[in-house]
C-alpha cells in the first residue's frame, strides 16, 4: 500500500482547505539539484540538543497531508488533517528541515528565493552561530506533507512554519525541502510513531 493511501486511510475526513495556486511557485524557490535529495536523512543521532529544542504541541500545530484530486479531473489540491501525529516524528522531520532544508521569512513574497537555513539565520540574527541551536527556542506552528506534485516531479515536498526565539529576537520562517517518493514510507512511519 502506498504512503498516500496509508495516510488517507488514517486521516480525518476531507477538509475544504485548498493549497494556494502559488505553492508550485514556492517550491520552485528550492534549488534544483536533485542529486542532493536522494537519501533519507532522518537520523538526528548525537544532534539531540537541536531535537530537544524543537517544541511541538498537537493543540497548537496542524499537520496536513496534501494531494491532487485527479479523480475529479481538477488541478485543485485538497488537504487532509493527520490525526494524532507522533510528536517525536514531527520534531524529527523539522530537525531534518533545519539541518538540510531551506528557509524564508514567513511574510516573504512567493517569488523570493529560499536560502539554506543557516544562511537565512545568518542574515536575521546578528550573533548567529551554528551553536545557537543549543539555546534557541524553536516552536512548530504547522507541518505540511505535499504529494500533489509527485506524479510530475518524483518528489514530495515538506514545509513547516516555525518560530525561532534567540538573543531577544523572534522570527517566523517557512522551512521547506523535497524528498524522493521512495522516502514516503519513512515519512509515514515517523508521523505515525511507528
Amino acid at each position: 500500500m502506498s504512503f498516500l493511501r496509508r495516510l488517507t486511510r488514517t486521516a480525518a475526513p476531507r477538509s475544504e482547505t485548498r493549497l494556494p495556486k502559488s505553492m508550485s511557485e514556492l517550491y520552485n524557490t528550492i534549488p534544483n539539484d536533485d542529486e542532493s535529495y536522494t537519501l533519507p536523512r532522518f537520523s538526528p543521532g548525537a544532534d539531540t540538543y537541536l531535537l530537544n529544542n524543537i517544541r511541538y504541541s498537537e493543540n497548537n500545530c496542524t499537520v496536513l497531508r496534501c494531494d491532487r484530486n485527479y479523480a475529479a479531473g481538477t488541478n485543485a489540491c485538497t488537504s487532509f488533517k493527520i490525526p494524532s501525529p507522533s510528536a517525536e516524528g514531527v520534531r524529527t522531520i523539522v530537525w531534518d528541515l533545519l539541518r538540510h532544508g531551506f528557509a524564508r521569512p514567513a511574510t516573504a513574497p512567493v517569488y523570493q528565493p529560499s536560502n539554506p537555513v543557516q544562511m537565512q539565520l545568518l542574515q536575521d540574527f546578528d550573533n548567529y552561530d551554528p551553536r545557537m541551536y543549543r539555546e534557541a527556542y524553536i516552536e512548530v506552528n504547522a507541518l505540511v506533507v505535499d504529494s500533489s506534485f509527485s506524479r510530475v516531479t518524483g518528489f514530495d515536498f515538506i514545509s513547516s512554519t516555525i518560530t525561532i526565539r534567540f538573543n531577544q529576537k523572534i522570527r517566523t520562517y517557512l522551512v521547506l525541502s523535497k524528498y524522493p517518493q521512495a522516502c514516503g514510507y519513512t515519512l509515514f512511519r515517523l508521523l505515525m510513531g511507528m
